[in-house]
């Protein structure tokens, strides 16, 4: 398969796992990591592209006062004009938004994630411990963003997920 197969959806976006074709030119948000495995994270809101350019300027910033906080939040590496391929099974996504023209939507290339962190709590697959620390550590990350501005107003346990045992903060579209 050269393009994303369908996975899942939330309100606004429609997930393909590997990431889905860029339509032309791919601009870069920040740089994973090498051998970093992506997801496309396919979406008509521009607003949500320009908060994460925003989150991603932010944490550039606090990071160059000293404060590491960067591993704390699951952000686009780069986006594009999806071009979706026949194999891409477009279609499963029910997200009416999505389904029109590709040039109004947007092709978010994030970091693969794991499981939510709701769904850890209720498999029990992660240890009460990790899940505490993991949760101080994101709290203080966020509160380090908020107090320059900065706030993730659709946060909850599902849009909180696992890279590893380090939790991340994700969908920043609302």
């Amino acid at each position: 398969m050269d393009g994303g197969a369908y996975k899942t959806q939330g309100a606004d976006t429609c997930v393909y796992i590997p990431q889905v074709d860029c339509n032309g030119r791919r601009s870069t948000l920040r740089k994973a990591p090498a051998g970093t495995a992506f997801v496309s994270r396919i979406t008509r809101d521009h607003h949500e592209l320009e908060i994460q350019k925003s989150v991603v300027k932010a944490l550039k910033k606090l990071e160059g006062e000293g404060h590491g906080i960067t591993k704390f939040f699951n952000l686009a590496d780069s986006s594009c004009i999806p071009n979706f391929k026949p194999d891409d099974k477009r279609e499963a996504c029910t997200i009416k938004a999505l389904q029109g023209d590709e040039r109004n939507l947007i092709n978010l290339i994030t970091p693969v994630q794991n499981e939510t962190l709701l769904t850890s709590i209720r498999a029990k697959s992660k240890p009460d411990a990790l899940i505490k620390s993991s949760l101080k550590g994101v709290m203080l990350a966020m509160a380090r963003l908020n107090a320059i501005g900065i706030t993730h107003s659709d946060s909850h346990f599902g849009n909180l997920g696992w890279q590893g045992d380090q939790l991340v903060i994700f969908d920043w579209g609302r």
